[in-house]
């Protein structure tokens, strides 16, 4: 056995894993993949975005050298029902029994950057992929402010080398472009054909805080220190990784949650007009996703009757609603009756079957404090960009006033097209006011009903789009 795969073997790799699963779906999303597609998934880990690629209705085979790993994916795969994603253990410099040629698209997310050989994992990968399809890596980006790049100078002041388990190599050659270049050109590739992009990724962990990170990053590095002889190390690195996480999270009240302008984690779940895959059903939509606390409850039927009763309204503003509960559908279907009974209006929009509560932990919708089985009154408004726009809270107690969720989105909508704002208390079709980066030369170009200034930093307009 290598050791790079003894390494991997022995440590914990799932919990980590766990918090990249929006990354998978993002990525997945991107690529825009679609039947009859081939996919390989290369150091596929337990499947963060084998699975997604999957549920998409493409051939995907799943390759890590890892056996327990291999193990995990099968595991999930075979939980969700996902018979077109295989999971192999294999080695990313080595794809023996794979054919020239095979697939439409070769992918690694952080998976084959760790394999010792470098050029021969580049060679590998164009074998594999056939004439005109695409290679797409994941790769760690070398600089100071990343939190890879922190972590790595915590973890080599501890132990000889760096974790996670790596090779002579440095993984972070891969982030950097004249490095990728050479690799892929002695595999045959241009370097006009190779197209790099940077971004920041951002753990978006509801109710999970720094503290929760640390110890999901502990259970994996464990077996390693210990391997290494140091274990009496293991406080120390859980310490300065603390101080790590909490200098990087940008949440304000200290969880690793969402915030206005952060993408809506996309899920698949059963919901009573079938399963839903979130992001691919929203389309270029708005949309309002809003949870409840139980079916066949008083307060909850009375706001189900009367988003049914306004789906008109949403729909004009091409809005989908959608809700949540984390009742099983047998519930769902039971309570419509007694809503379109009692309300007069029948079930008109999808109720999500939360019961792994899957959608409930992504958005934050269990108060720690509360009930397990119960989500809050939340109310998430998305933008047709598949980012958070509006969040709102309600206590079990409290019904909402959709007709104020309608008056939001107005306002959202507008804002979004014209450089204006709402003030308080505005409806539909009354004036809005001028935001201050508009100087009276440019309102006077931008708005042809002309303005009002009350003040220099307050000047109202009839709404624009009238």
């Amino acid at each position: 056995m290598s050791s790079n795969k003894a390494s991997w073997e022995e440590a914990d790799f799932t919990p980590i894993a766990a918090f990249m699963r929006q990354s998978g779906e993002e990525v997945v999303r991107s690529l825009r993949v679609r039947p009859p597609m081939r996919v390989l998934d290369l150091g596929c880990g337990d499947g963060t975005t084998a699975l997604p690629l999957a549920r998409r209705g493409v051939d995907v085979m799943g390759i890590d050298i890892a056996s327990n790993l291999v193990a995990a994916g099968r595991k999930r795969a075979s939980e969700a029902g996902l018979h077109r994603l295989q999971f192999r253990e294999g080695d990313a410099c080595h794809l023996k029994d794979i054919c020239d040629d095979w697939f439409d698209l070769t992918l690694s997310m952080f998976g084959a950057m760790f394999a010792p050989n470098p050029f021969d994992v580049a060679r590998e990968m164009v074998r594999v992929t056939r004439p005109g399809g695409r290679i797409v890596m994941g790769n760690w980006i070398p600089g100071d402010p990343s939190f890879i790049s922190q972590l790595r100078k915590i973890s080599a002041s501890l132990r000889p080398t760096s974790l996670p388990p790596t090779s002579s190599e440095d993984t972070l050659a891969w982030g950097v472009e004249s490095h990728i270049v050479e690799r892929f050109g002695q595999a045959g590739v241009p370097a006009n054909r190779i197209t790099m992009v940077k971004d920041t990724y951002l753990f978006t962990s509801p109710d999970k805080t720094p503290e929760c990170f640390v110890e999901a990053f502990t259970r994996f590095y464990e077996p390693t220190f210990a391997s290494a002889g140091v274990s009496n190390k293991l406080d120390e690195f859980q310490s300065q990784l603390l101080q790590l996480a909490r200098a990087q999270n940008r949440s304000a009240d200290g969880n690793m949650s969402l915030q206005l302008g952060d993408t809506a984690p996309d899920f698949t779940q059963d919901s009573t007009e079938g399963p839903i895959p979130f992001h691919q059903w929203a389309g270029d939509s708005w949309v309002v996703l809003f949870s409840h606390p139980k079916d066949f409850t008083p307060v909850c039927t009375t706001e189900l009757g009367s988003v049914a009763k306004l789906k008109p309204e949403f729909d004009k503003r091409n809005v989908k609603v959608i809700g949540l509960s984390v009742d099983g559908l047998g519930n769902h279907e039971g309570w419509s009756k007694d809503i379109e009974e009692t309300q007069g209006a029948a079930l008109n929009f999808p109720l999500i079957a939360d019961t792994d509560r899957k959608v409930s932990d992504l958005y934050g919708m269990i108060h720690p404090n509360a009930d397990n089985t119960m989500t809050v009154r939340s109310v998430y408004v998305i933008g047709p960009d598949k980012k958070l726009k509006l969040t709102l809270t309600y206590p079990a107690s409290t019904g909402r006033n959709f007709q104020e969720i309608l008056r939001v989105i107005d306002s959202l909508q507008l804002t979004a097209n014209y450089k204006v704002a709402t003030p308080a208390d505005w409806k539909h079709g009354e004036d809005v006011i001028i935001t201050p980066a508009v100087s009276n030369e440019e309102a006077e170009k931008l708005f042809d009903k002309g303005f009002k200034q009350i003040k220099p930093y307050l000047r109202t307009t009839p709404q624009p789009n009238l």
